[in-house]
């Protein structure tokens, strides 16, 4: 993806590199959120880790999942109990090492974390941070993602602490209605330049703003013609196809699969190391 810095980018870059101010980067795919993340990583001024929900995304940003590095258990976090692994007296010493040291804490599709993950990230950093009983400990806290992506899950059990069942529950499961989140102060910066669209084709410019509409729920006339145009229903071979389901995905794909010639073969698969080992 090429790379150009905007006054949203700069702006971005300054929070971070010279305040300790929270903040909240949002931006359709494509704005660069992820590629700023990793330059804000790279040669920090301060001691950052970066975290988000799911261990594709965790590897992806260059970090770990929120669970791991903060020893949460799966399931809901209660406000008058985190759910806490069980470990080990050394590797819990340096896990509150690692809080007490860490001044800049990244999230990564900050869509997915719920309201209750949230407040427990700031209910540990409070208690063991470089900076007891203030807001998040003292660290920074900087939030990337699209709230038009991947909702937060929420299992059928744990829906009463999301819709006013409880007393002590949230409002709703999304990250903004965590205590945490109203109280933090969150900068908020809108990233809007698409970088993987090149500068000057007209027809992609076009595109990207049909499906900017589309995403918003703004679609008129023009884009579902535009859509329509580039239908292809005779799909030659190579091409990309979009489908509504994993099965439907899988059938496509074995389809393919047997008809490539030849014997199949299998490797086995191994890997070395792990940023915790």
């Amino acid at each position: 993806m090429p790379w150009e810095a905007t006054p949203e980018i700069d702006r971005v870059e300054l929070l971070f590199r010279k305040s300790k101010r929270n903040f909240l980067v949002l931006g359709s795919a494509g704005t660069g959120k992820s590629v700023l993340l990793r330059r804000l990583v790279q040669d920090s001024p301060k001691r950052v880790e970066v975290v988000a929900f799911t261990g594709l995304a965790a590897l992806q940003a260059g970090g770990r999942t929120i669970h791991r590095f903060f020893g949460f258990k799966l399931g809901l976090q209660k406000r008058n109990g985190l759910l806490l692994r069980a470990e080990g007296e050394e590797q819990r010493e340096n896990r509150l090492r690692r809080y007490r040291e860490l001044e800049a804490l990244l999230i990564d599709e900050v869509s997915m974390l719920r309201a209750d993950l949230f407040d427990a990230v700031d209910g540990i950093l409070r208690e063991h941070g470089p900076r007891p009983g203030e807001p998040f400990g003292g660290v920074q806290i900087g939030l990337f993602g699209d709230l038009l992506q991947l909702p937060p899950i929420v299992e059928d059990d744990e829906l009463p602490a999301f819709n006013g069942q409880w007393n002590e529950g949230w409002p709703s499961a999304w990250f903004v209605d965590a205590l945490c989140f109203r109280t933090g102060n969150f900068q908020r910066v809108t990233l809007t330049r698409i970088f993987r669209q090149a500068q000057g084709d007209h027809a992609g410019a076009e595109f990207v703003k049909c499906l900017q509409r589309l995403r918003e729920n703004r679609c008129q006339a023009d884009d579902l013609e535009l859509l329509n145009g580039r239908v292809c229903n005779d799909r030659p071979n190579g091409a990309m196809a979009l489908v509504t389901t994993n099965n439907r995905a899988d059938e496509i794909n074995e389809q393919h699969f047997n008809a490539l010639p030849g014997p199949s073969k299998s490797y086995q698969a191994s890997y070395v190391g792990w940023p915790d080992d």
